[in-house]
Formats: structure tokens, C-alpha cells, sequence
């Protein structure tokens, strides 16, 4: 009888033990109801900008609340009325506009994900007869159905028991950047709204260290709607992506295997999912970089010296940099454009030097003896092109660390052109580019590679 009553009364102590999410939500603005805690943000932003800022707990992957049924919504509504807040985002789409207005709704997760929704508690008149009325908010008398980056609001977010998941190092460093972001299944998204031409944005993706970044890679339409929210709440029209043409020399840009997903250090990968707009690909030999745009929801590819965009970067767990020289070659100056490819540190240099002074320059990376760039293949010859290119969205002439022998000749020094082509020029002629691998000024160095005999009589 005693063992009885003793079970009995450590029984309650057990079944109600708090979760680690109901003990942390408390405040006057959150509230923890039927197994979620709900966080009300006063501050009226648009939709795309509220849809990715649920993030006040990690490891829980936080979106705009989900209306799923009457007890959700009266502590939805018990939330805002205690805080005098009229009306609030919530997370309802409509994915088919062209249909009826009462149809086609979902709840849209932050990665782009959706479920169909399954309680719709509309206000009286709602919703309207306007189509481009895709999103919602709600108020004390029901849902009312807007145009979600026209209008400001309020925004409540949700956090639930069931998604709760151990948060990463890459999570907690994602969520530090004072960008526009999104982690997702170990996946960090960071928009970038300062316009660059393409090689400049390619090489731009350094913004977590420790982490690999390259531009973002759509491989479903889940992620082409994440990207498209992203591009909306960083307000820009157009982002480049990690999408490159194959074969560059090639005029039909729709043949299988034709576009790859590419990143600083040259590895490609043949892209499986196109979302292009109506009338893309465009076939021309020098349309080979891609961009999203948002306003007609898709990718057109384009010259990628043409123009600029801001851009849309991707870091994965499961790419973390091992080597000194990969930490070393990441922490450079921003301003200096690298990638860490077969054991090396490229940089390109951002100043005009003559030969002799460039040659000395590759000093960026103490412990390692950097040097103006050897070119051993027509990969070196591809990388020194883009790196090249990622200055003022042209290709430069750059200095080469490869020197006449025999010194009776007139030749010295040998630069390497905008067309991909080695030519000799004296050294103390001209200014130029030159590179470094581990550094790079308008010239280019190396860190750390081996030795070679003659390339040269290898490139025509």
C-alpha cells in the first residue's frame, strides 16, 4: 500500500516536467500553448522579411505561426490583444493564384517547404477577389488575405516540440550575421545586397569561417521559393546563383548536361533541376553565368561581365575547411579575391605593379612563401581567368611567375592575357595584373606548390 501511494504522488513531478522550449518562454511577448511557444514581434516589416526572422530560438527551425485549429488561434488572439497589437503575419500562402480564392492555401515553412492548410479561420469577407493577394494576416476577427511586400505588419513566430533538433556550430554562426539568412538542414543561406559582377560574387562567399561558401545552388523548388523569399527580404530584384555553363565555347546552352553547379575552387557538378523563365536558356557563347528573378520567379542566364547583382551564398556542415593554409587563405582582407583549390592559396591583387615589384609581393600569408603564380594546366589557366575577372567585371592582364632563362633574348617576363593566353612582355614596360597563389594583387600568387620545369612550352 505504502509503495502504492509513494508511485502516486512522484507520478505528476514526471508526466508535467517542463521542456527546455516552456521554460524559456516566458515574457509578456510569448507565450507557450499545446506543445509551441508563440513570440510576438512588434516591429511592422514586410511579409519575405518577417517569414525570415523566426529565429529567437534555435535548433527548433522557427516560421510564421500555423493557424491549425481553434486553440492555436485564441492564444493567437489572447497574444495580441494583451499587447494592443491589431493585426499580425501568419504563415498562409496561396500556390495557385490563378485558381479560387479560397483554394491553394498552405502553411509555408521558412526553407520553402509547405503543408496544405487545414484550418482557415477567414474573417467575414475574406478572402478579397484579388488575386495577387497571396499571403495573410491575421487580426481579432479573423484572417484577412494582402500582398505581403506591399504592406507592413507585425508578425508572430512559432516554435514547435516535434522539430526540435541538437543546434550546430554552423546554425549558431548563421544566425550571428547581421544579413538576411536561412539555415536549413545543415545548410547556412546568407543574401548579399552589395551588387557585384559575377566573378566578383562568386569569390564573395566568406562570410563563416571555418566554412566552405559558395553561391547557392537550387537544386528543388523548395529552394528556389527559399531563394525568392530571401532576394524579396533583402529588397533586390535579381541574385546570382552557383548555376555556369559547362562548356563556354558552346551555342546551345539547352543540351543535357549543360549547365553545372560551380564553386570557388572549380568543382563542378551537372545540375539536375533548371527552373528557367519562359524563353531561357539564352544561347550565346558568352552567356554563362546564371540568375534568379524574382518578379517572374525563375533563372535567365546572361554575360557574366555584364552587369551586377546581389547574390545568394551557401556554407554546408559538412564542408569545413582542415588545413592552416585554408583558415589563413579564408581570413584575408575581403577586399583581396581568393579560393583555396589542390592544397593552394590564389589571390588576386587589387594594385598595378611592374614585374620586379610584383614578383616580391606574395608576402600576404606569414609562413608560407607565397610567389607569383605558376600555371600548370588549363584548370590554372580557367581559375586565373575568373579570379582575374573578379575585379571591375573584366578580365586583366597578369603577371605569371615564369622568366626567360636565357637572358640573351629579348624576352623576360611573361603576363598572362584577358584571352586566356600566355604573351611576353618586358618586364618594366608595363603595369599589370599579376597573381599570387595565398595572395593576389593585380597580380597573382601562389602559397605553397610545388616546383615545375616548363609549362611554357606546353601553352601556345
Amino acid at each position: 500500500m505504502f509503495e502504492h501511494i509513494l508511485l502516486f504522488l512522484l507520478l505528476p513531478a514526471f508526466v508535467f516536467s517542463a521542456t527546455d522550449l516552456e521554460t524559456t518562454c516566458t515574457g509578456t511577448d510569448r507565450v507557450y500553448s499545446d506543445g509551441s511557444c508563440l513570440v510576438l514581434n512588434k516591429t511592422a516589416v514586410r511579409y519575405s522579411k518577417a517569414k525570415v526572422s523566426c529565429e529567437h530560438y534555435l535548433g527548433y527551425s522557427g516560421h510564421l505561426v500555423f493557424i491549425r485549429n481553434d486553440i492555436v488561434e485564441n492564444t493567437l488572439q489572447q497574444l495580441i490583444t494583451s499587447n494592443s497589437v491589431s493585426n499580425v503575419y501568419v504563415g498562409y500562402e496561396q500556390t495557385n493564384t490563378t485558381g479560387l480564392r479560397n483554394g491553394s492555401w498552405v502553411y509555408a515553412y521558412t526553407n520553402g517547404s509547405t503543408a496544405t492548410a487545414s484550418y482557415l479561420p477567414w474573417k467575414t469577407g475574406s478572402p478579397s477577389k484579388n488575386n495577387t493577394y497571396d499571403r495573410t494576416y491575421y487580426t481579432a476577427s479573423g484572417v484577412i488575405d494582402t500582398a505581403g511586400e506591399i504592406t507592413s505588419s507585425a508578425f508572430v513566430c512559432q516554435y514547435e516540440e516535434n522539430l526540435k533538433q541538437t543546434v550546430s556550430d554552423l546554425e549558431e554562426k548563421c544566425a550571428a550575421n547581421s544579413r538576411v539568412h536561412v539555415y536549413s538542414n545543415g545548410h547556412c543561406y546568407i543574401a548579399r545586397s552589395d551588387y557585384k559582377y559575377y566573378y566578383a560574387a562568386k569569390y564573395s562567399c566568406q562570410d563563416i569561417p571555418g566554412i566552405y561558401g559558395h553561391l547557392v545552388h537550387i537544386r528543388n523548388a523548395e529552394q528556389a521559393q527559399m531563394v525568392e523569399t530571401m532576394i524579396k527580404a533583402s529588397s533586390i530584384s535579381y541574385a546570382w546563383t552557383g548555376l555556369e555553363a559547362t562548356n563556354t565555347s558552346s551555342t546551345n546552352k539547352s543540351l543535357p548536361d549543360s549547365w553545372s553547379y560551380a564553386t570557388p575552387q572549380d568543382t563542378k557538378e551537372i545540375a539536375t533541376f533548371l527552373p528557367w523563365i519562359p524563353g531561357n536558356p539564352y544561347n550565346s557563347i558568352s552567356a554563362s553565368a546564371t540568375f534568379y528573378y524574382q518578379i517572374v520567379h525563375g533563372l535567365r542566364n546572361i554575360n557574366l561581365n555584364s552587369y551586377t547583382f546581389g547574390f545568394i551564398c551557401e556554407y554546408e556542415d559538412t564542408k569545413p575547411m582542415a588545413t592552416d593554409l585554408e583558415f589563413k587563405c579564408a581570413s584575408l582582407a575581403p577586399s583581396l579575391y581568393r579560393a583555396y583549390r589542390n592544397d593552394s592559396c590564389y589571390v588576386m591583387s587589387n594594385s598595378l605593379y611592374y614585374y620586379n615589384k610584383a614578383s616580391l609581393s606574395c608576402k600576404d600569408i606569414l609562413g608560407y612563401d607565397g610567389h607569383l603564380i605558376h600555371p600548370r594546366s588549363t584548370d590554372d589557366l580557367i581559375m586565373m581567368s575568373s579570379l582575374s575577372g573578379a575585379l571591375n567585371g573584366g578580365y586583366l592582364n597578369i603577371w605569371v611567375g615564369i622568366e626567360q632563362t636565357n637572358l640573351t633574348g629579348s624576352i623576360t617576363n611573361l603576363p598572362l592575357s584577358f584571352l586566356g593566353k600566355l604573351i611576353n612582355r618586358l618586364a618594366e614596360t608595363a603595369q599589370m595584373f599579376c597573381i599570387i597563389r595565398g595572395v593576389r594583387y593585380w597580380t597573382m600568387c601562389l602559397t605553397d606548390i610545388p616546383n615545375f620545369d616548363s609549362f611554357a612550352n606546353t601553352v601556345s
